[in-house]
């Protein structure tokens, strides 16, 4: 694990102890799930977008095979 700095308030850093005595933790246990929760809301709402943008390819686009005209074909059909 990776050792951060942090510059808090006093006070508040109080009052984070009193939190964190009153949950049987410490205030790096604290920001430690603070911080994974946040990267696990991400990756959810990351992973949501993916699956849209799938599924929105899927519906919308189309194969990118060998077309089964020919660009001058369709040249000639409208002249």
């Amino acid at each position: 694990m990776t050792n951060i700095t942090l510059s808090v308030n006093e006070n508040i850093l109080k009052k984070a102890r009193r939190i964190a005595m009153d949950k049987h933790t410490t205030v790096t246990a604290m920001i430690r799930n603070f911080l994974n929760a946040l990267v696990t809301k991400e990756d959810i709402r990351n992973s949501s977008y993916l699956s849209k943008l799938r599924k929105t390819f899927f519906k919308f686009g189309r194969s990118m095979e060998k077309p089964l005209f020919k660009r001058e074909d369709l040249y000639d059909r409208f002249y």
